[in-house]
């Protein structure tokens, strides 16, 4: 009988602190599938964050590279602008703007998710992959600065262009009235006799027969050599005639506003293509980072 009660006794003392195993199985077991099911969650959200991040890196490569057409199409028409710029003639000034050009749906990707595709997730050195990181977005913001501001640089350029040209065109069509409206009114003895307008009307006339010749001789640049230019050497040569004072007066506002012209064009041309190649080394930039990340 002592045996057995031992044995009930063994079996009673079957606790821990006082609480029965099964006691403690019954509490632990909620506990237990909870922090399994928690540990299970993680791993799934983890593989979705993986995914969307893979798909997301994905994306932003794919729109890179549809980029590379446009991107191209907006360097030459820079590069066209800029050595028509050059040209010493009058040409319709347009610099075309590519829709296509735009990297406003990759400026929206989160900086954030960015952050961990490529420097978080990425194997490597931290500063190897902070300064590819950087060339990167570095790249993409100098496209979205240039898509922002190249229509106001043209339209910026194109006002003083077109306000020097107004100077010019009023201070000329002032010149050359006044010529026309003092040939008319002088008898031809006169001018036979009056070497500054003898030679005045011979200047205009080897300029205005420049028509019969097909010639734009009403180009600035045209007019500028055959007619403002002799002028004004002309009229250096009778300083003391009574109509050089007027003449020179609108001569040299068409000069100034000439010169203005030509060193308008000459920066701009300067600046295009500037935006050009650096719009080259940055498609460049950026296609060696992806590169280089791709490898780690």
């Amino acid at each position: 009988m002592d045996f057995l009660l031992q044995i009930q006794t063994s079996v009673n003392n079957s606790n821990f602190w006082g609480i029965s195993y099964d006691a403690l199985f019954m509490g632990f077991t909620p506990i237990l599938i909870f922090i399994l099911g928690y540990i299970i969650n993680e791993k799934i959200k983890n593989c979705h964050e993986k995914k969307r991040l893979y798909e997301l890196e994905e994306y932003l490569k794919s729109s890179i590279g549809i980029l590379k057409e446009p991107l191209n199409k907006q360097i030459e028409e820079l590069l066209k602008f800029s050595n028509s710029l050059k040209e010493k003639k009058e040409t319709h000034l347009y610099l075309d703007h590519l829709a296509s050009f735009d990297v406003e749906q990759i400026k929206e990707i989160s900086s954030k998710d960015l952050y961990k595709i490529f420097i978080k997730n990425k194997k490597g050195s931290i500063v190897e992959k902070t300064e590819l990181y950087g060339k990167l977005r570095a790249g993409i913001d100098y496209f979205d600065a240039i898509k922002k501001s190249l229509g106001n640089d043209f339209s910026s350029f194109s006002k003083q262009y077109f306000e020097n040209e107004d100077v010019y065109r009023q201070n000329f069509k002032l010149l050359d009235e006044f010529i026309l409206v003092m040939g008319s009114k002088s008898e031809s003895n006169l001018i036979e006799r009056d070497s500054f307008l003898s030679e005045l009307y011979n200047i205009r006339g080897n300029w205005d027969s420049l028509k019969k010749d097909n010639v734009n001789y009403t180009d600035m640049h045209i007019t500028r050599k055959m007619y403002i230019d002799p002028v004004r050497d002309l009229c250096s040569k009778y300083l003391w005639h009574n109509y050089v004072e007027f003449i020179l007066k609108h001569l040299i506002f068409c000069i100034y506003a000439y010169n203005d012209i030509e060193e308008t064009k000459k920066e701009f041309s300067r600046d295009v293509l500037l935006i050009s190649e650096r719009l080259r080394n940055s498609w460049l930039g950026i296609n060696s980072a992806l590169k280089k990340f791709d490898s780690m």
